[in-house]
């Protein structure tokens, strides 16, 4: 994805990659220390259409649980599905939402089956 965005017109100072992130909880966790480093205001969350409400939705709770409260996310998502289909939340798709959120704010004791596997 760096590359691709470097190919494209982004400047490589400005891309921050998480390479160690084993799920969208730990990437969100972990990227806020970043973000805090380099005093980021305002950051670009790029993924699949189908995946970018959870990540919107985990970055924002981990700035306002544990800050920097100020960064502003933009997500920016690439299709891969239609349209139509993207346009409503699934309940499965709530369900891993909610979920992930509860895990970014510390609740780990919700792991247990159903709420784990989807």
């Amino acid at each position: 994805m760096a590359q691709w965005l470097v190919e494209k017109g982004v400047d490589s100072k400005r891309i921050y990659q998480d390479n160690f992130a084993r799920s969208t909880v730990e990437n969100a966790l972990f990227s806020r220390y970043a973000l805090a480093k380099h005093r980021i205001k305002n950051a670009v969350i790029v993924s699949s259409g189908s995946h970018v409400r959870r990540s919107q939705a985990l970055f924002t709770i981990a700035s306002w649980e544990t800050g920097p409260r100020d960064i502003k996310y933009v997500s920016v998502a690439a299709i891969d599905k239609p349209l139509a289909e993207m346009q409503s939340v699934s309940q499965g798709d709530k369900q891993g939402i909610y979920r992930d959120a509860l895990k970014t704010m510390g609740l780990w004791s919700f792991r247990s089956y159903p709420l784990e596997e989807r």
